[in-house]
């Protein structure tokens, strides 16, 4: 073999080698965006979700509670549910919010905390108290609005991201098949002398 075919062959395995390697290097980034999609989803959409319908459930138990007022539902009880709320709200802060998600939980916890003092008032009447628990569902029903939208946008980013993988399987398959189209010619092109060297 001769060293110019030596080097065309070297040539040959480094340009494919380069190639399969720099789609390897896209194909892991777009994983990656996949992966921290569906991360995204779970972690700081669906346990957030989850989060949000438990603090539902202890506003709701505080209003059947006054609403039937209640002899049972003790003071004990209530600072329970207090601290389950509180408890809530340390974990969703943990969750990555949004700009607008983070405006909506800092009213909702100033309304949660002005709940909090009216009970701590004996003499407010229950439909103040009531008043003040439909504003927080509504500010919780918000952020449940909110976590939809964002576990929407985010399974976008990941179905763009694997169309996006899609596209350039498709497309290196396509270069691959014209990369061995070109080097089968680079390899068995043999150059046709000149006429007068034939002569």
């Amino acid at each position: 073999m001769k060293f110019s075919n030596k080097i065309k062959w070297i040539a040959s395995i480094l340009l494919v080698f380069l190639i399969v390697l720099s789609t390897n290097l896209i194909d892991r980034a777009n994983f990656n965006r996949i992966n921290g999609a569906v991360t995204t989803i779970y972690e700081d959409r669906m346990v957030a979700t989850a989060i949000l319908m438990d603090m539902v459930i202890h506003i709701k138990d505080k209003e059947v509670a006054l609403l039937s007022s209640d002899t049972v539902y003790s003071n004990k009880e209530n600072k329970a549910i207090n601290k389950a709320i509180a408890s809530n709200m340390e974990a969703f802060k943990k969750t990555k919010l949004t700009d607008g998600e983070q405006i909506v939980f800092d009213n909702l916890e100033g309304k949660i905390n002005e709940l909090i003092q009216l009970e701590r008032n004996h003499g407010i009447a229950k439909e103040v108290i009531l008043q003040k628990t439909a504003v927080i569902v509504e500010k919780l029903q918000e952020l449940s609005e909110i976590q939809l939208k964002e576990g929407k946008q985010q399974m976008l980013i990941s179905n763009n991201a694997m169309k996006i993988i899609n596209w350039f399987t498709k497309g290196e398959i396509i270069f691959l098949i014209l990369i061995a189209i070109l080097l089968q010619v680079i390899i068995f092109y043999k150059p046709v002398k000149a006429y007068e060297d034939s002569h």
